[in-house]
């Protein structure tokens, strides 16, 4: 009896760590759809930027409740995955390379949290990095894959559906007619993005003829998609697309040839249903205009001169995160005025290997490439091992290749960047899913730091999202009562801002840029509108002293001043940068019509017609 008494309990101890992995595998599977609804659904009126920073809230949050995961399977000895070396290695090697980078860029601000309103900045990549490692260490059956799929399938669907009510201006939830249909992603390209990389999932569901579901419904699917990514407009995910497709047929010819009527049938079926609703439903002129090789081309050949032109000059570290903004004007090119239009200022790249090589150097460009082609040659490898998943990894090289395509002309946001990094992992996992191994203590120890160090740098992250909340919900209130013309609700408005935004060069310039506008209204006291105006710009230029517009904003305030009597000269820092706008934007004809008013208000007449002819040298040179 006592014999079996011992052998019963050692059954039962032996089955408690599964029972424990089960339970901790279904609130991962819970954190995962959470995970997708925010990045497909989530998105704030209340701030001026409605969809990037909204989403990176619940996303980083999210990613530290996997993260806990992770500890609580090291801890209970049940993770049975180990990333291999050839992964890991080039991946750390971007990561210290990123954070060296990072410690030179031009400005520090702008390199941790990004532009405000895009926030790519070295925190976000920190975040998807963190991701792809919880997704990484899934250990998903076939039948959690299954309902993940069902998941991705059901949102984009709402989100093909949402599209397309916008593009009729149907819009019940954001209320606007979008000619380019967003939906709550938040940008047309990157909406195409994600049906790119949906779209060889529901592919492969109907060329394979072992998946048991209905193929009806994944045909509706496909026809959905692709109506969605037409009224886009975008061409980089049509690209994105092309290549997916190359990719499905490489693995997939031998069954096309082997199933030539069903190939054939959903190609006419494509056809007789797409044709006519495309036809008589959609606006082909502007479409058309759209997909067509327009102006945009030219001026994205533009960008990418200008930025090869920067890496030439930075090559090693790059200039930071998100900075092709605050160095273009010192690059800017004759041309830009004509193919650009006036004062157009670019975010990014719009290429994000140029990107990543501006941000960082050329090094973490090479960093990059050979760990997500390490990640990729080990879900090829695991396909060729005849894996058991092997219809949905073929997918997810299909999905990542088509998604490295359209990065050629794309550009990083939220949503796609984070489902990039989401297929990345769980291909990944995937992959390593037939080979379990038990890893060292070591490794249990290592896994157990990392998440600790995850969570506590995702909860930091989590606080600086909120603050910029904060701060977008305060200045979104404050342009708005201050159009409506209600200055003392204003000044709360911006007392509010100026006290939880000090060490914000944006918000200290939009700050300043409502007593400019005050000034040059002349409707309250103009002294106290212009040292107003003043000190926010200042304190502006001092936190972001490469952003040329900032000293722009100093001169014209002082311009006006002076044309309203309120000072006799110019600031001292106005006078510093009479010169220094011309250095940092020589080929802007904005800084010269700027600079010409200043002469004027300073009574200098020769300089303001000096200026005046090299407005109409630009323009004409362009």
């Amino acid at each position: 009896m006592g014999k079996r008494k011992k052998k019963n309990k050692a059954k039962n101890h032996a089955s408690l760590p599964q029972e424990k992995h089960q339970h901790i595998s279904n609130i991962e599977n819970l954190i995962i759809y959470g995970l997708i609804f925010s990045v497909f659904f989530i998105f704030s009126l209340s701030v001026n930027n409605h969809f990037a920073l909204p989403k990176l809230i619940p996303i980083a949050l999210l990613t530290s409740f996997l993260l806990g995961t992770v500890f609580y399977k090291a801890h209970i000895k049940e993770i049975n995955l180990e990333i291999p070396l050839k992964i890991l290695i080039p991946l750390l090697c971007l990561l210290l390379w990123w954070s060296v980078g990072t410690s030179q860029a031009i400005n520090l601000q702008t390199a941790l949290m990004g532009q405000v309103g895009r926030y790519n900045g070295m925190y976000t990549h920190l975040l998807m990095v963190i991701l792809f490692f919880v997704m990484a260490h899934l250990q998903l059956t076939h039948a959690q894959l299954k309902i993940l799929k069902r998941v991705l399938y059901i949102s984009t669907v709402l989100l093909c559906v949402h599209a397309i009510s916008q593009y009729f201006d149907h819009d019940l939830i954001l209320n606007a007619k979008q000619t380019r249909p967003l939906a709550t992603i938040g940008n047309p390209v990157a909406l195409g993005i994600i049906l790119i990389m949906i779209f060889p999932f529901a592919l492969i569901d109907v060329v394979n003829k072992d998946a048991s579901h209905n193929k009806l419904l994944s045909i509706g699917l496909l026809l959905t998609i692709l109506a969605t990514l037409f009224i886009t407009g975008s061409r980089g995910p049509w690209l994105g697309l092309i290549t997916s497709l190359i990719v499905l047929n490489n693995f997939y010819w031998q069954a096309i040839i082997k199933n030539k009527k069903i190939v054939i049938n959903l190609f006419l079926v494509i056809i007789l249903i797409m044709a006519p609703v495309l036809y008589f439903l959609f606006d082909w002129n502007s479409l058309l205009q759209r997909l067509s090789l327009d102006n945009s081309i030219k001026q994205r050949l533009m960008y990418f001169s200008t930025a090869f032109d920067i890496i030439k000059d930075n090559p090693v570290f790059g200039t930071g995160f998100e900075s092709f903004r605050l160095v273009y004007p010192e690059y800017r090119p004759i041309e830009d005025v004509l193919i650009a239009g006036r004062d157009t200022t670019p975010t990014m790249v719009h290429n994000d290997y140029l990107q990543f090589a501006l941000d960082n150097g050329i090094l973490a460009l090479l960093f990059f490439i050979a760990f997500v082609s390490s990640a990729l040659f080990l879900i090829y490898k695991s396909i060729k091992e005849n894996n058991k998943y092997r219809p949905f990894l073929i997918a997810v090289i299909a999905s990542i290749t088509g998604y490295l395509t359209q990065s050629l002309s794309g550009w990083l946001e939220t949503p796609s960047f984070f489902l990039f990094w989401f297929m990345l992992g769980l291909g990944v996992a995937v992959a390593l899913s037939n080979r379990e191994v038990e890893p060292k203590p070591g490794v249990r120890v290592a896994h157990q730091l990392f998440a600790i160090a995850g969570i506590l740098f995702l909860l930091f992250y989590v606080t600086q999202l909120n603050q910029f909340y904060n701060y977008e919900k305060t200045a979104r209130k404050m342009f708005g009562y201050h159009l409506g013309g209600s200055a003392k609700t204003v000044d709360e408005y911006i007392r509010t801002l100026n006290r939880i935004a000090p060490n914000e060069a944006f918000y200290q310039d939009k700050i300043g840029g409502i007593y400019l506008d005050r000034l040059a209204r002349g409707k309250s006291d103009n002294n106290y509108n212009y040292r107003q105006a003043h000190k926010h710009f200042m304190q502006a230029q001092t936190l972001n002293p490469y952003n040329v517009y900032i000293r722009l904003n100093l001169m014209i305030a002082d311009s006006i001043a002076l044309s309203k009597g309120v000072i006799e000269v110019p600031s001292e820092i106005t006078l510093t940068n009479i010169n220094e706008v011309e250095k940092r934007d020589p080929n802007n004809p904005t800084v010269y019509e700027t600079r010409a008013k200043l002469y004027r208000a300073m009574r200098e007449p020769v300089k303001q017609a000096l200026d005046l002819v090299k407005v109409k040298q630009l323009l004409k040179k362009s």
